[in-house]
């Protein structure tokens, strides 16, 4: 009688537990201004061409990034940085209960000839596109940092982005 109140016991748990919620998805979408020429990242969810607004799906992690800029009249700059992508996890499922599932993340990168800034948002207009390739010949020029190193932290209700950045100027060599 005790095998049997055990073996029940044992199957009663197996069947009881819940179900683990599964954990948020993150996606990045990205803005620009006229200033900005070209945009690269070692970020293997975000395309060679990018669609402005347009949210890709991607992994949690951090991620370093680069951008170039150009006025028309000869002045090149630009910024370079980092960005960390978390995600929501779920919750552990229960004695008879499933976990929460977590919250998906949409973060927001805006570009522009003055600098970058980040958003937790859920806009999904689509604009124009823009290529990781730049048409300058960056052998020409001389890359040299401008200002401090700024590092912010993004908060809201569904997540966290950590963005640090570095603006740079193109000077002739």
């Amino acid at each position: 009688m005790k095998k049997l109140m055990a073996i029940l016991f044992i199957v009663l748990l197996f069947v009881g537990c819940g179900e683990d919620g599964r954990d948020g998805d993150a996606f990045i979408a990205f803005t620009w201004d006229w200033y900005v020429d070209s945009y690269t990242d070692n970020n293997s969810g975000v395309p060679y061409g990018i669609t402005e607004y347009e949210y890709y799906e991607v992994e949690p992690g951090s991620y370093s990034y680069e951008y170039y800029c150009s006025d028309g009249l000869g002045n090149y700059w630009g910024y370079e940085g980092y960005y960390v992508i978390e995600i929501n996890k779920g919750e552990e499922g229960g004695f008879l209960t499933d976990g929460e599932d977590g919250e998906d993340n949409y973060y927001r990168f805006d570009m522009s000839g003055s600098g970058t800034d980040f958003y937790l948002t859920k806009n999904k207009e689509k604009k124009t596109m823009l290529y990781k390739k730049n048409e300058l010949d960056l052998s020409l020029y001389k890359k040299i940092p401008v200002g401090e190193v700024e590092q912010d932290v993004y908060l809201s209700g569904n997540g966290r982005m950590t963005v640090t950045k570095q603006r740079f100027q193109l000077i002739k060599k």
